[in-house]
């Protein structure tokens, strides 16, 4: 059989003895994690032989074998309770910006604020949209609307007027 890519599944089941005994070899390594990690190997190593140096049997061993040893000397968590060399817990490295506390208060605002401008008339909805959502300036949503620049401002005005209003009267500020 020809060694090249073409034909890696008959190379991968022809070496399937090498490749369980190396995986099982080190015992650092879940078996089944081993025997994967050996097989991905496999297309690298096909790709690195060179039938002039040796048979690709023996290169197989060897590519293997130091692969698995130097994956050995990596240092591995098995356990976010395992301790650092200092002693203290791993999970306690891990930073965490997350609060469910804030989040939930956030939801919760956020719903208001739907609430709030479902209040607003059409006209007030389309502004705050084109406002806040498009980020267009008074100018350009005064041209959209047929509006004066200066009637635009004072709808805004008015809008977060009523807005804050909403949430003084439903107690949420």
């Amino acid at each position: 059989m020809k060694i090249c890519i073409e034909n890696l599944n008959a190379i991968i089941e022809k070496y399937q003895p090498l490749l369980l005994s190396m995986a099982n070899r080190f015992p650092i390594f879940d078996k089944n994690e081993a025997y994967i990690m050996a097989r991905d190997m496999v297309f690298d190593i096909v790709l690195d032989f060179d039938p002039d140096k040796g048979s690709f049997g023996g290169y197989l061993k060897y590519r293997l074998y130091f692969y698995f040893l130097n994956e050995c000397k990596k240092e591995r968590v098995s356990s976010l309770n395992d301790r650092d060399m200092k002693g203290n817990e791993i999970i306690e490295k891990i930073e965490d910006d997350f609060s469910l506390e804030d989040e939930f208060i956030k939801n919760i605002e956020i719903e208001e604020l739907f609430k709030a401008i479902k209040t607003l008339k059409k006209q007030e909805r389309e502004i705050l949209y084109l406002k806040y959502d498009k980020n267009l300036p008074h100018k350009e949503i005064a041209k959209l609307l047929n509006l004066s620049t200066k009637s635009i401002t004072n709808y805004h005005y008015n809008i977060v007027r009523k807005l804050r209003k909403y949430f003084v009267d439903h107690d949420l500020i």
